[in-house]
């Protein structure tokens, strides 16, 4: 039975998911200011780029065998056993921050990642199980905005835990374990639901369930497009990022935390954007949002071109293509949710994964 988007179980969902980002940013966060604290410039430049790799590279390997597993056990047991593991590994993390052992903390961030690979999926293709087709836009909105503020703090709450514990690093874990094991009780809120029957055989080549996955998505133009379309949003939004720090640095001549503040005046943007986008739905998947997001990040991307003088100016035309960016994701993203084969919603969402 459907249930209403102000219910316990959908903030349950809410919860479990913002909880994780907060802690995936967080951990990743504090393994470059240890490396930051410990090592030449050369050298933690270095463990940062490693740190984002090491927890990204699990979501190409993993993401097509995680979406066929959600089309094929329960969501919410793929849910709890993800937060269970995020705990366990958490767990851990307390006596790695406490012997501040890199190549450990790196190996950490790998398998967090392959957590948050398995996690993405079922998360995103439980929602039309939860919820009627009206509630998707909104539903999606919701998870978007709770994921961007989760990523936003957890960058965000590193420094300050650095900075209290820095002679007992593994208390900032502690932190961190306590966060989680409320991220598991909250998804303990969502509701059981029955697996989708999806029968697609299970390949441990990720590259041939990968290719077999999109195949099936090719089968089906509009969907192929919003996939499409999604993985765009993804792939514009890390150049975004990547490029940001340049234009801060080189044509702005910014320090560290200012440009910090423009990184988080996008990612609110985003947040706030893809609210709107599903309150501006109402009942409905409004893709007359896409063409008008898509209009939004031509024209604040062109505009960032002549701001580079005016740092509340520049912060302001983020803040808008970000909002921008939200308003064409979430059309796209339940679309490709009311649209796919129940038994198929995993593997769809999967392959958008992998593009990205």
């Amino acid at each position: 039975m459907p249930i209403p988007l102000r219910s316990r179980p959908f903030a349950g969902l809410l919860l479990a998911q913002s909880l994780g980002s907060f802690n995936d940013n967080a951990a990743k966060t504090l393994v470059a200011l240890i490396a930051a604290a410990s090592l030449p410039p050369e050298r933690s430049a270095q463990v940062v780029a490693l740190a984002g790799a090491a927890f990204s590279l699990p979501f190409l390997l993993f993401s097509p065998l995680a979406g066929s597993l959600a089309d094929r056990m329960s969501k919410r047991d793929i849910l709890i056993s993800c937060k269970t593991a995020e705990l366990t590994l958490l767990a851990l993390g307390v006596f790695l921050l406490r012997s501040r052992s890199l190549p450990l903390l790196l190996g950490l961030m790998v398998l967090l990642g392959i957590r948050s690979a398995f996690f993405g999926p079922a998360k995103l293709s439980i929602i039309p199980e939860l919820v009627e087709d009206k509630d998707l836009s909104q539903g999606n909105g919701l998870l978007q905005m709770t994921a961007f503020l989760g990523i936003l703090l957890g960058m965000a709450a590193a420094g300050p835990l650095m900075e209290r514990f820095r002679d007992s690093l593994h208390l900032a874990g502690l932190f961190l374990l306590a966060i989680s094991a409320l991220g598991l009780l909250s998804a303990m809120a969502v509701p059981k639901t029955p697996a989708a029957g999806g029968r697609a055989p299970l390949r441990w080549n990720f590259l041939s369930q990968a290719l077999g996955d999109l195949a099936a998505v090719r089968e089906r133009r509009s969907i192929h497009l919003a996939v499409a379309g999604c993985a765009a949003f993804w792939f514009i939004g890390a150049l975004s990022q990547m490029n940001l720090l340049t234009y801060g640095d080189e044509l702005m001549g910014l320090e560290e935390s200012a440009l910090s503040l423009l990184q988080v005046a996008l990612a609110v943007g985003i947040a706030l954007g893809s609210y709107a986008a599903g309150k501006l739905s109402r009942d409905a998947i409004e893709l007359g949002l896409v063409p008008l997001g898509a209009f939004g990040i031509a024209l604040f991307s062109a505009a960032l071109a002549f701001s580079f003088h005016s740092a509340p100016l520049t912060a302001l035309w983020l803040f808008l293509l970000g909002a921008s960016a939200g308003c064409f994701l979430i059309p796209l993203q339940s679309f490709i949710q009311q649209r796919s084969p129940k038994e198929q919603r995993g593997r769809f969402l999967a392959a958008a994964n992998f593009l990205a």
